[in-house]
């Protein structure tokens, strides 16, 4: 078992599987929660309206954020979402995170992290670097979340990784090559590393200029002002 399949069995561990869905919380003040329980706790897959930015009185520690990392914040504001292509709440969010993406200040960049939720042979999380380093992200991203949730199909082996991609009009030999090869496994464990540091425990969860931590269940409706809120607040003028 090579090292990125012993990491990403170990994290999934201490991952909570997403949840099913849930009403709308009731539009009321939300009362401060203490810190996070040391079980993990899932996101709600409803996914919020998209909101317009707010200013950064929006921002309650440890109510709708909380602080990830002590080191400094990234120089370039950035939401990254950290997800898995097997976790119904992720695509739940798939709607929201495509008109935020559309609707962001665009100096804000948007990036997603495959965790292994759903996922214990790491196939999922390949699938995502593969889409990249073929250069059609932009088709298989949406295309594996149908796959495996709308069409109830599985990627259960190199074989199945490499008929979806070519189902999708990439090269056989192509896909071939970079399923399990040494660059597509690194930047996979580079991933997990990342959320293991972030203290990621339940998906779709964000962290925001590699420092803030914030999900659905934290931010709730308030979710596309409190990234935008948290990646410019501590900007130059030049980034808003």
């Amino acid at each position: 078992m090579n090292s990125l399949r012993c990491t990403a069995l170990v994290l999934a561990l201490g991952l909570a599987a997403c949840s099913k869905p849930e009403a709308p919380a009731p539009k009321a003040e939300p009362t401060p929660q203490p810190a996070a329980p040391s079980a993990p706790q899932p996101a709600p897959v409803t996914a919020p309206a998209p909101a317009a930015s707010q200013p950064a009185s929006v921002l309650r520690e440890g109510e709708n954020f909380r602080v990830a990392s002590q080191d400094a914040e990234s120089a370039q504001p950035k939401v990254v979402e950290f997800f898995s292509y097997g976790c119904p709440a992720c695509y739940g969010m798939e709607a929201f995170m495509a008109d935020y993406k559309a609707k962001r200040p665009k100096s804000i960049v948007l990036d997603f992290v495959p965790v292994p939720i759903h996922d214990e042979k790491g196939l999922l999380m390949q699938a995502y670097y593969i889409g990249k380093r073929l250069g059609m992200l932009e088709k298989s991203h949406g295309a594996l979340f149908r796959h495996l949730h709308d069409e109830k199909k599985h990627i259960e082996s190199a074989e199945d990784l490499t008929a979806f991609f070519v189902a999708l009009g990439a090269s056989p030999s192509q896909v071939k090559e970079l399923v399990n090869s040494q660059g597509i496994l690194d930047e996979a464990k580079a991933g997990v590393d990342s959320a293991v540091k972030f203290g990621v425990q339940s998906t779709p969860s964000f962290v925001v200029n590699d420092k803030y931590y914030t999900d659905g269940r934290m931010a709730k409706e308030n979710l596309g002002a409190v990234f935008d809120a948290l990646a410019l607040r501590n900007k130059p003028a030049i980034f808003q």
